[in-house]
């Protein structure tokens, strides 16, 4: 396998003069005469070292810079089915996940799910629903933008 050097010693002169222009190397020396080829094939080599780059060697990866994303807040409500009660009356367990609030409300049953009927409470309170996430143990959590009603009337 070739080096750098052995590579561009293949080259003409001219080759290496344009070679030179293009990654920014000097062609003539400090005096004002042109550079030999051995001269122009120095200077191409360390400028090449230098940028990080090196004849026949793929092109590091690009960094990503980190983005900052901007995440919107959000409040979460938990709500539980918790059953029937000692009087037969079912009911739903609504606890605001920011201040740990918590109110017991009825199931009435009219909603195949207790969520929509803590969905239809949460909205009797002007508290807009924006998405609900299902767990595994059945419980769900509803989330909204709204920071600023209380869940108790």
């Amino acid at each position: 396998m070739k080096t750098e050097k052995e590579k561009l010693q293949a080259k003409t002169v001219d080759q290496l003069k344009r070679y030179a222009k293009k990654v920014g190397a000097k062609i003539v020396t400090p005096e004002g005469k042109a550079k030999t080829k051995d001269q122009l094939v120095n200077s191409i080599v360390m400028k090449e070292r230098l940028s990080g780059k090196s004849l026949g060697a793929k092109p590091a990866a690009k960094k990503l810079a980190a983005k900052l994303v901007e995440v919107p807040e959000i409040k979460s409500f938990k709500v539980v089915n918790l059953g029937p009660t000692n009087k037969g009356v079912s009911r739903i367990r609504l606890t605001d996940m920011v201040s740990g609030e918590s109110i017991a409300i009825p199931f009435t049953g009219r909603k195949a799910f207790g969520y929509q009927e803590a969905i239809l409470y949460l909205k009797g309170l002007g508290i807009k629903v924006v998405a609900k996430a299902r767990l595994n143990n059945g419980t769900v959590l509803l989330y909204t933008k709204d920071f600023g009603p209380s869940l108790k009337k």
